[in-house]
């Protein structure tokens, strides 16, 4: 059986991301039946519905990581940064949604 490349990719990255899960706990956090994590994990061909619920599954746990790291970095700021500096940052921030709002408009 030959994986595509788009499905050794993601199931890489999974097990990067959760290297110590079992296939139950695989199959638990997936919503995928343990039978056939196993089957994917040893080189079956993936439905789109599993590769979609994997890479949603990466994709939610990316976000929460950089949602901590954003708020880590933004205590360290305010603990470590001068007014002056601060207010740079808050501009740049308000000036990113600016942008993205400005964008959004000409795309509709």
């Amino acid at each position: 059986m030959q994986q595509s490349l788009l499905q050794k990719q993601i199931l890489n990255e999974y097990k990067t991301v959760f290297p110590n899960q079992t296939i139950k706990e695989v199959a638990i956090t997936t919503k995928i039946h343990p039978s056939r994590v196993f089957r994917l994990l040893n080189g079956y061909e993936m439905k789109i519905s599993e590769y979609e619920k994997i890479d949603k599954i990466l994709r939610q746990n990316n976000a929460t990581n950089n949602y901590e790291e954003f708020f880590k970095l933004t205590d360290l700021c305010f603990k470590k940064l001068n007014t002056t500096k601060i207010n740079t940052l808050i501009d740049e921030m308000n000036f990113q949604l600016e942008c993205k709002t400005q964008m959004k408009g000409r795309i509709s």
